[in-house]
């Protein structure tokens, strides 16, 4: 399953905005952001569901919320530009979680399911 959000995204006024994956008939579940995201919101992953693979991809170097990240329990969070994650305090924060940063063609780095916090 396979979500695409194209448009434009503000994340208002420090609320969160879940992104949440349950099960479905599938293994993989992928949410991919491309328009630019603002805000002072936060984005927060998280599964019912640990079998499951899910990730959330942010295409565009141009973000500029400030609310930051939290993934949680098996998901996996792919950056895709620099700037993909604002660099004026948008902190992210891993449990049990995998950072990919995806270079041209197909070149990763990947730092597997760990517990981390990095501040913006």
């Amino acid at each position: 399953n396979i979500n695409m959000w194209h448009g434009p995204i503000c994340l208002n006024d420090a609320k969160n905005t879940y992104f949440t994956v349950g099960k479905y008939d599938g293994t993989h579940q992928v949410m991919s952001i491309y328009g630019p995201i603002s805000g002072t919101g936060n984005i927060i992953g998280n599964t019912s569901d640990t079998t499951l693979e899910a990730r959330l991809n942010l295409f565009n170097p141009n973000n500029t919320f400030t609310g930051g990240i939290s993934m949680l329990k098996r998901l996996e969070l792919w950056l895709h530009a620099n700037g993909a994650v604002p660099a004026n305090g948008a902190d992210i924060t891993l449990t049990d979680t995998s950072l990919v940063l995806a270079g041209k063609g197909h070149e990763t780095y990947r730092m597997e399911d760990s517990d981390s916090s990095f501040g913006g």
